[in-house]
Order: structure tokens, then C-alpha cells, then sequence
């Protein structure tokens, strides 16, 4: 099995055959280097269309939370208020 494989190696790389060995070599690396490349960049552009979701997601939910808690504190302030008028009535001096 090594032998037939050593073989054919031989037969590619005779001085009639080098030239055209190579370049069906060179042809190979250009063709896998370009399928790397797109399936690097199809990738990296998938993942960055879900992060820009997540980060928008994430901007709307805490945009939410904080109109809950600034309403909370509208209110609280309100009852505050209300409260310190009543405590000031009551002792204050007469």
C-alpha cells in the first residue's frame, strides 16, 4: 500500500510531469484557500447578525427596567412627599 502510494508520488513529481503537477497543486491551494475564506467570513458574519440582536435585545430589555424603575421612584417620591408635609404639621411648633 505505502509502495503503490510512493509510486504514484513518483510518477506526479517526473521533470516531464513537475510543471503541471504543480500547478494542479497551486490550483488545489487557491481553490481551499478561497473556500476557507468565504466559510471564515459567512461564519464570522452569522455570529456578528446574532450578537447584534442580542445587544439590541439587551439595550430594550434595560431600557424597560429602567422606565419600571424611574416610575417606582416617581411614585415613592410622591408618597414622600405627602409624608414629609404631614410629619412637619404635626410637629411643628404652634
Amino acid at each position: 500500500m505505502i509502495t503503490k502510494n510512493i509510486n504514484k508520488i513518483k510518477e506526479l513529481f517526473t521533470l516531464e510531469n513537475v510543471s503541471e503537477t504543480f500547478s494542479t497543486v497551486n490550483n488545489f491551494a487557491l481553490a481551499t484557500t478561497e473556500n476557507v475564506a468565504v466559510k471564515g467570513i459567512n461564519t464570522v458574519s452569522e455570529w456578528q447578525n446574532t450578537l447584534d440582536k442580542a445587544i439590541k435585545n439587551g439595550l430594550a430589555f434595560n431600557a424597560q427596567k429602567q422606565e419600571v424603575i424611574f416610575d417606582a421612584l416617581d411614585s415613592g417620591k410622591v408618597v414622600l412627599v405627602k409624608n414629609v408635609s404631614k410629619v412637619t404639621k404635626r410637629f411643628s411648633k404652634k
